[in-house]
């Protein structure tokens, strides 16, 4: 979108208002889509009217007080609701040893027990039981996965097979983790 900033009509009020209004009409049919160019058209007046009748407000298509900061707390709450969820860094970037192996325990084993638990889906894995505890039927199943992905099979769980293996993971279609 050309950066409208220049325009005799440009009001950065107006684009947080188009700004507010674009967020919440992805989830309401009822209020139609703007631009958000900080320019206040018919677009952007309907729009507002739109959310207006949909809250109950009194449509003037003007953004008095009440209106103002209404949307404000309207926009924040879809923020909080439909926004994706904060990613959580689960692996130390590096490892205290270097890597994970026998014996090793905390959130960083049990997730790597979970995918390849969901890795079953595409590959003939024996999976291990999420247990946060780095045993030998975690260690075996590394190795069958190092098979597969072609790194030397020696259990070890360095940078290079957590990532391969997270990668697999990450690629798996959406919704077909095993219930």
């Amino acid at each position: 979108m050309p950066n409208q900033s220049n325009h005799p009509n440009y009001s950065p009020a107006v684009a947080n208002l188009q700004r507010y209004l674009r967020q919440l009409a992805y989830h309401t049919e009822k209020i139609g889509q703007v631009p958000v160019d900080g320019i206040f058209d018919s677009a952007t007046q309907n729009a507002l009217s739109d959310y207006q009748r949909t809250v109950g407000l009194p449509v003037t298509g003007t953004a008095d007080r009440e209106t103002w900061e209404r949307l404000y707390a309207d926009y924040l709450a879809s923020l909080a609701l439909y926004s994706p969820p904060t990613p959580v860094s689960l692996f130390l970037q590096a490892p205290p040893d270097g890597y994970l192996d026998l014996g090793a325990v905390g959130i960083d084993v049990a997730v790597l027990q979970y995918m390849l638990g969901e890795l079953t889906l595409l590959y003939l894995l024996t999976p291990p039981m999420v247990t946060g505890e780095y045993d030998a039927a975690t260690q075996n199943a590394v190795k069958e996965m190092q098979e597969y992905l072609g790194i030397v099979p020696n259990g070890l769980v360095d940078i290079l097979t957590w990532n391969a293996i997270t990668d697999r993971f990450n690629s798996l279609p959406a919704g077909s983790e095993a219930q």
